[in-house]
């Protein structure tokens, strides 16, 4: 089977899973491996088709929940994301953050701010490969302003738990 009809295929069974068993963290995690697992051994994806459903695929769980949190208890989360290409990475790691300020979700441990870093990294260091000459300014200053105000959905009570 092709890799995108894989993608489609898992893209289907997550949104099922989501529908008739959304308390249940742990399948929304196997559907989330088993696209690893196919995915695994393949270089990153730059078939736009597949990109798009990897898209969908870790978009999903951030449209259930309308939480981060509950996407960064998710191991294969970050997996998944590892398979898409620089700029597709940038593009997921907006939504991301989009969704955080939509949502008015406040991060509020160290381990959740450490791994959400994990998952936008593309916004805040180089990637490997990335050519610097082909960012546009423009974006470049759209993706700093919302990591600025993604700063600001960091809180906790209690400074000495951080």
């Amino acid at each position: 089977m092709p890799v995108v009809g894989a993608i489609t295929l898992y893209v289907s069974l997550l949104t099922f899973t989501l529908r008739v068993h959304p308390d249940r963290l742990d399948y929304v995690d196997q559907v989330l491996g088993a696209c690893v697992k196919k995915l695994s051994g393949k270089p990153k994806l730059e078939d736009s088709k597949a990109t798009k459903q990897i898209v969908a695929l870790l978009s999903a769980p951030l449209e259930k929940y309308n939480d981060i949190v509950t996407a960064l208890t998710l191991s294969n989360y970050p997996r998944v994301m590892d398979h898409l290409d620089n700029g597709t990475n940038k593009i997921m790691a907006m939504v991301i953050i989009q969704s955080i300020m939509k949502n008015s979700t406040c991060i509020s441990t160290a381990d959740k701010v450490e791994a959400l870093f994990e998952l936008i990294k593309g916004l805040i260091k180089d990637l490997d490969g990335f050519p610097v000459d082909e960012l546009d300014e423009e974006d470049f200053k759209d993706e700093q302003n919302s990591v600025a105000r993604l700063i600001h959905m960091f809180y906790n009570d209690d400074p000495k738990k951080c």
